[in-house]
């Protein structure tokens, strides 16, 4: 009787799926690092004191997602 073991990684379908697999994660960190950095701004310009419809301009964000971030820098100034 021969004992055959095989690897997953020796399989050709497990590089092109780790491959696609990478390529997408680097895809959604990219994505989640855009919308960090909006987000950040956002907590700055309403700091400044900006007005919220130049706030929605330059970042793209909605009303609801904007008083979202301002609850969030409330919070924050409570602690």
């Amino acid at each position: 009787m021969m004992d055959f073991k095989v690897k997953v990684e020796d399989l050709p379908s497990y590089e092109i799926g780790f491959e696609r697999g990478e390529e997408s994660g680097f895809h959604r960190g990219i994505e989640r690092g855009a919308e960090q950095e909006r987000i950040a701004l956002t907590k700055s310009l309403l700091n400044l004191g900006v007005d919220v419809e130049v706030i929605k301009k330059a970042t793209g964000f909605d009303d609801k997602k904007i008083e979202e971030i301002k609850k969030e820098i409330s919070k924050n100034y409570k602690k």
